[in-house]
């Protein structure tokens, strides 16, 4: 029953109470004007009418309120976090002071945004936000949560920060795995290889221009041991770039094949092995270079081609003049040819570093064929390599002829990251057929960790003492913290099929998220780390909520029910002075 029918309803009772009383106890005058004017007072103090009302605005103090240099006036509360005002009243969060101030319509925010924790109780408030000076530091990162052993990883990210800022990468043995500026927009890229398995915590650091650190932050990387990629290397010839090629290989976790002619007959490497077509489709890439791709036989060389239809992938690394066999072999792989021109230099940017990159040298020729992507490009744009599909397969050409000089020059992340990104181009794409082709254990630990990673929601990053959540759990989830003690996460039914969880994590560092036999590890900062990129969320997120109550509140004035303690005082009043009357007349009537 709604509220209006509920006072008809009580309306209506009074007045046949009234009329009743009126026409039986046969009163008039003076005895029926105090019995109707009690029933009105008894109905006005049941339902107060409504009295039209000006919003009264509440002021909050939250972390660092003294830098939005805002005067501040009228009643004012203060939250946990921020520091002290004279005139404030201490409130444990928001929900508690908008209780206390039930009167608060429109609401002026002064300082940092709200957390998560306050964000909710704003409601459909009119809310005004004066956000302190923004912070120096990192306000963004996105990091793959699982990288394979051998490959490398990429953090993008912003900062905000004065001009020739830069960021660092390093391992935990406090090596720089990569380096880059800070371009003028904020962002920054950072490539690095993995060599181990495992959980790793590597460390962003944030310099400014004289080298000073700002800021840093453990970043968290779970690395996966999968199956390794099988590397044929065959060349015609032993060389530096050779040697360096071979290293990388083996540090990345490659399967390596090596056979090099040596002259004369002598072949160097590995124990030979039959080039057939049993043997290539155990290969995933096969990397050649210009002496090798003239020397193979037709036959070999039609093995290969078939192979690459299937899916190998192949290279071929242009380290000296093409030959016309080489020129004929390359144009059956789509790639046309121009003139040589002999040999030119390579200037990289030196985006992973704060030292020049070495210069190099590449052969000047470039392909003619309209379907090639670039596979490399120098700091001009000009294309160092280029590949394309053939079937279902993939073959590749690199220019450059000297790629060791990075290594030399102390820039063997930038060589290892070149040619982890070419293998992995033209690797083999069916990695569904390698895994039934040997189910083994392993592969299927590995399957199976990185399918339960990724239907974890783990919502990263994470603060100590800061709500967060965990969605894609089952029943039996358990939390286990960093001094062993675990809770078991009950899943809120509101959450439906995302099956989340709520956790207000106490500790800082490595948490396990234990799901039968499945563990999923992850990383907890404390709550005074990436203070910029917490106040940014922040900031957002009430940003954002400025435009949404400013629209659900009414502007100017607002109806609410009246105080009913004077309509109750009436009633009271005109009780004790009908019992008087009633009184004094039986009096009279037992005098005759």
């Amino acid at each position: 029953m709604s509220t209006s029918w509920i006072q008809i309803a009580v309306a209506l009772s009074l007045l046949a109470a009234v009329i009743w009383s009126s026409v039986r106890g046969r009163r008039g005058g003076l005895l029926m004007v105090l019995q109707w004017s009690m029933a009105a007072m008894l109905y006005l103090s049941l339902f107060p009418p409504l009295r039209v009302s000006s919003p009264q605005r509440l002021t909050i103090l939250n972390h660092d309120w003294q830098g939005a240099k805002t005067p501040i006036a009228g009643p004012t509360v203060a939250l946990p976090e921020s520091e002290a005002h004279e005139s404030a009243e201490r409130v444990p969060d928001l929900a508690t002071a908008l209780r206390r101030h039930p009167q608060a319509t429109r609401l002026h925010l002064v300082g940092r945004g709200l957390s998560a924790r306050d964000l909710d109780a704003v409601g459909t408030r009119a809310l005004a936000f004066s956000p302190s000076p923004a912070r120096a530091g990192i306000v963004s990162l996105q990091l793959p949560r699982t990288v394979v052993r051998g490959g490398d990883f990429a953090v993008h990210g912003r900062a905000q920060a004065s001009s020739g800022a830069r960021v660092e990468l390093r391992d935990p043995a406090d090596t720089v795995m990569a380096q880059a500026e800070v371009d003028a927009d904020g962002d920054f890229l950072l490539h690095a290889p993995v060599r181990a398995a495992g959980t790793l915590t590597v460390e962003l650091r944030l310099l400014d221009r004289d080298g000073q650190l700002r800021e840093q932050l453990q970043l968290p990387l779970q690395v996966i041991d999968a199956k390794p990629l099988r590397l044929w290397v065959l060349a015609g010839a032993a060389n530096p770039e050779l040697k360096y090629l071979r290293r990388w290989a083996r540090d990345a976790g490659l399967t390596l094949h090596t056979r090099i002619s040596a002259g004369a007959g002598v072949v160097l490497g590995d124990p030979a092995q039959t080039l057939d077509a049993s043997t290539l489709r155990d290969v995933d890439a096969l990397l050649l270079d210009a002496r090798q791709l003239e020397a193979l036989g037709d036959p070999q060389f039609e093995r290969i081609d078939r192979a690459v239809r299937a899916g190998l992938g192949a290279l071929v690394r242009l380290d000296g003049r093409l030959s016309e066999r080489a020129r004929k072999r390359l144009s059956d792989w789509g790639f046309d040819w121009g003139a040589d021109r002999g040999t030119a230099l390579v200037q990289l940017e030196a985006g992973s570093s704060s030292d020049p990159m070495p210069v190099l040298h590449r052969r000047a020729v470039m392909p003619q064929a309209e379907d090639w992507v670039p596979l490399w490009r120098d700091a001009h744009g000009t294309a160092l390599g280029a590949w394309r599909a053939r079937g279902r397969g993939r073959v590749a050409v690199v220019t450059v002829t000297d790629s060791f000089q990075w290594v030399l020059s102390g820039h063997a992340d930038r060589h290892a990251m070149l040619w982890s990104q070419a293998i992995a181009v033209i690797g083999r794409r069916i990695e569904k057929e390698r895994a039934d082709a040997s189910p083994t254990d392993e592969n299927r630990a590995v399957q199976s960790l990185a399918e339960d990673n990724q239907a974890v929601d783990l919502a990263w990053p994470m603060w100590q003492g800061e709500r967060t959540q965990l969605c894609g759990l089952r029943e039996e989830a358990t939390l286990r913290a960093p001094d062993g003690q675990g809770q078991v996460l009950p899943v809120d039914p509101a959450t439906a099929a995302r099956r989340c969880a709520a956790f207000w994590p106490e500790q800082a560092g490595w948490h396990v998220l234990e799901q039968g036999q499945t563990r999923t590890p992850f990383l907890v900062w404390p709550a005074d780390a990436a203070a910029a990129w917490r106040q940014k969320r922040a900031f957002d997120a009430t940003q954002a909520r400025v435009h949404d109550g400013f629209d659900a509140t009414p502007a100017n004035t607002t109806c609410e029910r009246g105080p009913a303690w004077p309509w109750s005082v009436a009633w009271l009043l005109l009780a004790g002075l009908i019992w008087r009357v009633e009184k004094a007349r039986d009096r009279a009537t037992a005098t005759r």
